[in-house]
């Protein structure tokens, strides 16, 4: 080998490292560069980074063309033919999908047991609970072991197979860690052998004690938490609010004001929900002015790793997680005082809550609330509500009028 192509083989190396590291890091745009550079050297990498990037973007029809183009351009890769298959899976196009995997199983030093388990988990999608059993069968991969059986165990469960299933996440939860980060893993495992106990007729109090166990082992998985908000009977409420601070609040002449994200257990009334947030934020010296955004969490809508799983799992056990982002005072106390207390002035002639037309600009015409002030000088400005889509938009006092 040449000293060029030691160096070309080397710059292509650190090329593939550096795009897989900013898929995991979903920086899906710098992985999109990578692809390119990668590309441009005629590296079959270049498509799978590249269409793993362009699914992290939201663009499944992008990803399938490019590797559409680079299996044209290289048609003996059998990972992109896999991955290929598994976005058409993905897609919903089964047949194609199953035909992705097959033409991967005839590549050259391709890892069959890494196709086997995609045609395993396909067949289950299909509802082919036979032919998914007898691909997991295949993939016998010691590395795969783990995402053998976490697939394995969903179609056990499917099948009513509670029993074999609880077996075969004892066996993998006993087993000795393997080398990397396997906690998503472990913590689907864990669910699923609650999940098994529970149709087995376990008692649920133990049930969720070792589900508490492995979040704190394995992170909080989202079918964990899931499984413990099922044991519970609960359902876990999210709160944004602005809040600012009160006449005693130690910080008043800093601070200007805070957003509140808040998760709390809760039944079906809303208000009396909300309540219970302000006053548990009034303890804290702050008083909500407004409710942005209110829903019931669905905790898989978490990425792992995501903060808000953790304050998921501490409004379950605590009934209530409360987490405040401060921002420093734009204007004088005397200035927020009057407007959050309803003082019109003539330096500030609008106040919170205040409803104004909008007069001037693209959304003339349309209604808003007044929420905060934007600015004093040079220009005054308020920040509005706009009704029909709850936007936020700033606004000179002169583009809007109360009504």
């Amino acid at each position: 080998m040449t000293d060029s192509s030691i160096e070309r083989q080397k710059q292509v190396e650190e090329l593939v490292d550096k795009g897989f590291a900013y898929l995991r890091e979903r920086e899906f745009v710098s992985a999109l560069g990578i692809a390119d550079e990668l590309e441009e050297l005629q590296f079959t990498a270049a498509f799978d980074i590249g269409a793993q990037a362009q699914v992290g973007l939201g663009n499944l029809s992008a990803a399938l063309d490019l590797l559409e183009r680079g299996l044209v351009l290289a048609p003996d890769c059998w990972r992109n033919w896999q991955l290929l298959g598994n976005y058409r899976s993905d897609n919903g196009e089964y047949r194609e999908a199953i035909a992705a995997y097959d033409r991967a199983l005839q590549c050259t030093d391709v890892s069959a047991d890494s196709v086997y388990l995609n045609k395993g988990i396909l067949a289950s999608r299909c509802g082919d609970h036979a032919h998914a059993l007898e691909n997991f069968e295949k993939a016998i991969d010691p590395e795969l072991r783990l995402p053998v059986a976490s697939a394995k165990l969903e179609v056990l469960r499917e099948m009513g197979r509670f029993d074999e299933a609880l077996v075969l996440a004892e066996e993998c939860l006993a087993e000795p860690r393997q080398e990397g980060d396997l906690s998503e893993l472990l913590g689907g495992i864990a669910a699923s052998r609650g999940r098994a106990q529970l149709e087995l007729g376990v008692g649920p109090k133990g049930i969720r004690q070792a589900s508490i166990e492995a979040i704190d082992e394995f992170g909080c998985h989202a079918e964990l938490l899931d499984l413990v908000k099922d044991i519970d009977g609960a359902k876990v409420l999210y709160f944004l609010m602005d809040a600012i601070p009160v006449d005693d609040h130690p910080e008043i002449d800093e601070l200007g004001g805070a957003f509140i994200n808040c998760w709390m257990t809760a039944g079906d009334e809303r208000r009396d929900h909300e309540e219970l947030v302000r006053s548990s934020v009034a303890e804290d010296g702050w008083r909500v002015t407004r409710t942005i955004e209110f829903y019931e969490v669905n905790p898989a809508l978490y990425r792992a790793e995501d903060p808000g799983q953790r304050r998921y799992l501490e409004a379950l056990q605590q009934g209530m997680s409360l987490a405040y982002h401060t921002f420093e005072r734009k204007h004088s106390r005397a200035i927020d005082d009057d407007f959050y207390r309803g003082k019109r002035t003539r330096g500030i002639p609008l106040v919170f809550n205040d409803l104004v037309e909008i007069v001037s600009g693209d959304l003339s015409g349309k209604f808003g609330t007044v929420v905060s002030v934007e600015t004093v000088e040079p220009e005054l400005e308020f920040v509005v509500q706009v009704n029909e889509d709850g936007e936020d938009v700033v606004f000179a006092v002169g583009q809007i009028k109360r009504r």
